[in-house]
C-alpha cells in the first residue's frame, strides 16, 4: 500500500535527501519500537514512585490505582436500641398525720370484743356451755280442774277510802302459788270505770292461801273473786 501523498522535499546543495520507507512491514516495524520504548517509560515510572513513596507493595512493580482489584465492601448491621420509655413517677409521700391539739380529746378505738369461740379457744370459756334454763311459768288449774280449791286463811273485806256514789262491782283474777302465796292478781272489770280498783288488788296480794290439791299434791291455781259495793 503506497502512501497517499509524499511531500516533494529538496536537499540542499552538497547533501542528499534520506529515502523514507513507507511499506507495511517497516510502519508495523515502527509501530512495535514505539510500543516498546513506551512500555519501558512507563515501567521506569511506576518503579521509580513506588521507590519514593516507600510502598513494600510488589519488588519493582507498583499498581495503579485503576487497576487495583475493587476492595470488598464490609458491612455491619448496627444494633437497634429499643425506644427509651420515660422514667416511672417518684410515689407521692404521705400526708402527714394531723396534729392533736392540747385542748382536743383523740377518740377513743372501740374495745375489741371476744367472741366465744376465741374465748373457748383460750380457754376463757369451756369447750360446752349447758344450755341455760329458763324458768317456766307455773300452770295455774282453774277450780274445776282441782280436787281441792285453795281457800283463803283469813277472812277479809277491802274497803275503798271513798264510798261509792252509786253500785260498784270489781272482778278480780287471783293467782296463788303451790306454796299458797298469791303471785298476781289482775283486774278482769270494774263497774263504774272510775271506780278506784287499787285497794282490793293490794289487799289481795298481801292474803295467804291453803295451796289446792289435785291428786293428792299441791298445785297452783287461780281464783275469780267479785266485790260488790252498795253506797252508804
Amino acid at each position: 500500500m503506497a502512501p497517499a501523498f509524499v511531500p516533494a522535499l529538496r536537499a540542499p546543495a552538497g547533501q542528499t535527501l534520506p529515502v523514507h520507507d513507507f511499506s507495511p512491514e517497516r510502519l508495523w516495524y515502527r509501530l512495535r519500537v514505539a510500543a516498546g520504548v513506551s512500555l519501558l517509560l512507563h515501567t521506569l515510572l511506576v518503579v521509580s514512585g513506588g521507590a519514593l513513596s516507600g510502598s513494600p507493595r510488589f519488588a519493582g512493580t507498583t499498581q495503579r490505582e485503576s487497576d487495583r482489584p475493587p476492595a470488598l465492601l464490609k458491612a455491619r448491621l448496627a444494633t437497634l436500641k429499643p425506644p427509651s420509655l420515660p422514667p416511672a413517677p417518684l410515689p407521692l409521700p404521705a400526708a402527714p398525720a394531723p396534729a392533736v391539739l392540747a385542748d382536743e380529746t383523740p377518740t377513743p378505738k372501740p374495745a375489741s370484743v371476744a367472741t366465744p369461740a376465741e374465748d373457748e379457744a383460750y380457754g376463757l370459756l369451756p369447750a360446752e356451755i349447758p344450755p341455760a334454763e329458763i324458768p317456766q311459768e307455773p300452770v295455774y288449774f282453774r277450780a274445776s280442774e282441782l280436787d281441792v280449791r285453795a281457800l283463803p286463811m283469813a277472812s277479809i273485806q277491802p274497803l275503798p277510802d271513798v264510798a261509792p256514789r252509786t253500785r260498784a262491782t270489781i272482778r278480780l283474777e287471783v293467782y296463788i302459788s303451790a306454796a299458797g302465796t298469791v303471785d298476781k292478781v289482775e283486774v278482769l272489770s270494774v263497774v263504774p270505770d272510775d271506780f278506784p280498783t287499787d285497794f282490793a288488788v293490794r289487799a289481795f296480794k298481801e292474803l295467804r292461801f291453803d295451796p289446792a290439791k289435785m291428786g293428792g299434791s299441791q298445785v297452783a291455781s287461780k281464783k275469780t273473786i267479785e266485790l260488790t259495793y252498795a253506797p252508804e
